[in-house]
């Protein structure tokens, strides 16, 4: 097993998109699946520019459904393919470009390596040309996950994962519609005792982040919610199972 499907969820991608994609198959990735949020017919053309290569997949939602159904979307398509035996796993790129294709390979050999684990491109908030708000709420989130859950993860927002097959399973049935669902697989791997680990990746924010949809404080603030919520839930769990023993 020594492929790996790339998949690229997108809402309304900007004039750089085309030219990323490109560039990931240049550098020898050959199955990208792009979803297609509901960008709307504006963007027509550049699906279907993107749809001539072989090497591209377009899974189009009819509306905006969010990054976390785009996300679960993606993951059931893979599961479904006849030939995905011959894949070890998914690896999960923004489409904004901020993920650079060396970083997306480092993520890929590592997981052809050893996919056992679930893997991350981590990212260093301390450095200059972070937005304030993206820091302060990473930083926010990855102290309260460790905190709760006890696993120290340095950037819990990532959106460069490799996901190898495996651990693709246990996952395409999280909860999570946003951005919140990708803080449902890291819960699940720590609940589920997936070893995570994370692939240092260049930091790179274009117009101060100014193409992301996430939301540094409304998501954030959800985020958090979600955590804390989810921490009590599991705890509730094992103390009524503890008790009925």
């Amino acid at each position: 097993m020594d492929k790996v499907l790339v998949v690229i969820p997108t809402l309304k991608p900007d004039e750089h998109f085309i030219a990323y994609v490109n560039k990931l198959i240049a550098h020898g990735f050959e199955s990208i699946l792009i979803v297609n949020d509901g960008s709307g017919p504006e963007y027509e053309a550049v699906f279907e520019e993107l749809a001539r290569q072989p090497q591209v997949s377009i899974l189009s939602h009819a509306v905006n459904l969010g990054k976390g159904r785009g996300l679960k979307n993606a993951l059931n398509h893979f599961l479904t393919m006849k030939n995905n035996g011959q894949y070890a796993g998914i690896i999960t790129v923004d489409s904004d470009g901020q993920h650079q294709v060396e970083d997306v390979i480092k993520i890929r050999d590592a997981m052809l390596a050893d996919p056992s684990k679930l893997y991350l491109g981590s990212r260093n908030f301390n450095q200059n040309g972070v937005p304030q708000k993206s820091s302060f709420g990473n930083k926010a989130i990855s102290f309260i996950f460790r905190v709760l859950y006890g696993k120290k993860i340095a950037d819990t927002q990532t959106g460069l994962r490799g996901i190898p097959k495996p651990i693709v399973e246990k996952f395409v049935a999280l909860k999570g519609e946003e951005f919140e669902y990708e803080m449902n697989m890291l819960i699940a791997a720590v609940l589920s005792n997936i070893e995570i680990e994370e692939i240092t990746i260049q930091t790179v924010y274009f117009d101060d982040n100014s193409q992301t949809n996430f939301r540094p404080v409304t998501d954030s603030v959800a985020i958090i919610s979600l955590v804390v919520a989810a921490f009590f839930k599991h705890l509730a769990a094992s103390l009524g199972s503890f008790l009925s023993n």
